[in-house]
């Protein structure tokens, strides 16, 4: 019964978490076919993640450390990319955009060493976690955006200055439980991805 109510209190977000997901999914698709025009923005990405990997190997307890990381560095992403959502929702598009073309990229070079399985694998068990996780965080910072836009209208009219303000009502009360399921997934993901996809990966 809860879960039933909290997927009708996010009925009215599904056009944002359509659009989201489609923007993920395109930024895979030119990650996987045509890397080399976003050569600048791939090599930031993994540049960023190799200095990572490399200083925890420099540390003791690794698969604890590894697992704080992969939180702390996924619930700041997610927490970013719903504040950044004030800037219109431009920016949580640009933050799916370009991680669906890192997803791609790796995707594309893996199969050549490895086979898709192989990929799969190190993907898969935690990204059925993350991946929704940023996609939800994500449609909420579009959400935002559109209310920032709403909100520079209403200030035209008083009718619908008290429109707006109920729309942000109910957005807040939407917003906590979904920040809630946000945390406990990406909980859950670091958990694999700090246990499991080693072990799978070898």
């Amino acid at each position: 019964m809860r879960i039933k109510g909290l997927l009708l209190r996010f009925s009215n977000m599904k056009h944002y978490l359509i659009a989201a997901t489609l923007v993920l999914v395109l930024g895979v698709i030119l990650g996987y076919n045509d890397s080399g025009s976003f050569h600048a923005l791939i090599n930031a990405q993994l540049s960023q993640m190799k200095n990572i990997a490399e200083g925890m190997k420099q540390t003791d307890h690794q698969q604890w450390s590894w697992f704080f990381l992969i939180l702390r560095n996924n619930l700041l992403a997610a927490f970013l990319a719903f504040v950044f959502g004030l800037f219109f929702g431009i920016l949580p598009l640009f933050y799916l955009l370009s991680n669906g073309i890192l997803i791609g990229y790796v995707a594309s070079h893996s199969t050549k060493d490895h086979t898709l399985f192989y990929f799969l694998k190190g993907i898969i068990p935690h990204g059925i976690f993350e991946i929704p996780a940023f996609i939800l965080a994500c449609a909420f910072g579009i959400r935002l955006g559109f209310l920032m836009i709403e909100g520079l209208w209403s200030f035209l009219d008083a009718r619908r200055r008290v429109h707006f303000s109920l729309k942000v009502r109910y957005f807040l009360k939407q917003l906590v439980p979904a920040m809630g399921v946000v945390c406990i997934m990406l909980l859950l993901a670091a958990i694999i991805e700090s246990t499991l996809t080693p072990l799978l990966l070898k």
